[in-house]
């Protein structure tokens, strides 16, 4: 088996977008959430786009920007581990799990966010297209 830092994850290249639809589906509040606040935390989702690159990323949301690099640890079928760096400032293992043109991702609290692949943007005069 190659080594880790060889390792690339194609099914992960390119566009995704949060898909907060797909992440609500069956997710529901605890009966002491008020409805402000699920509606609250509901609108944090469905913004986030991740670019993911053979070796780095760059996730945009709102004014929100960041970047890094991240190492294919092992893939199976259905899913790949990666370590990231810089999500929350330090360096951490993610498993994302594969589903069609889907991935989902567990958050803390065993809630999951789903992302979908959304086709890139066309390329304007002055903008970096893989950067």
């Amino acid at each position: 088996m190659p080594s880790s830092s060889t390792l690339t994850e194609p099914r992960l290249l390119g566009t995704w977008q949060s898909d907060r639809r797909r992440t609500f589906r069956h997710w529901k509040p605890l009966p002491t959430c008020p409805p402000a606040s699920h509606r609250k935390f509901r609108a944090l989702f469905g913004k986030l786009v991740i670019h993911w690159m053979p070796k780095r990323y760059r996730m945009e949301m709102d004014d929100f920007r960041r970047a890094g690099a991240y190492t294919v640890i092992a893939r199976d079928a259905g899913s790949v581990v990666i370590e990231v760096e810089g999500w929350f400032d330090e360096r951490e293992l993610v498993q994302i799990h594969f589903e069609d043109d889907r991935y989902w991702v567990a958050l803390q609290w065993a809630f999951i966010e789903w992302f979908r692949r959304v086709p890139p943007r066309p390329a304007s005069p002055g903008r970096r297209v893989n950067g």
